[in-house]
């Protein structure tokens, strides 16, 4: 399975001109844990605001 991370473009300067970097253009938090419980490592993608996570589980 092929995941492709798009992003919607956000300018974290017209927010707050003292940032020293834009935060929004780091890319997805990504965490690995066993969600289901099976004992296998699991993946969980925090993707942009407003939308909701991406997981794989690994069975």
């Amino acid at each position: 399975m092929i995941y492709r991370h798009k992003e919607k473009t956000f300018d974290d300067y017209q927010l707050q001109e003292t940032l020293p970097h834009q935060f929004s253009q780091s890319g997805p938090s990504m965490a690995v844990g066993d969600i289901d419980g099976n004992g296998l490592d699991d993946l969980l993608l925090a993707l942009q605001a407003a939308k909701a996570l991406s997981y794989f589980i690994n069975f």
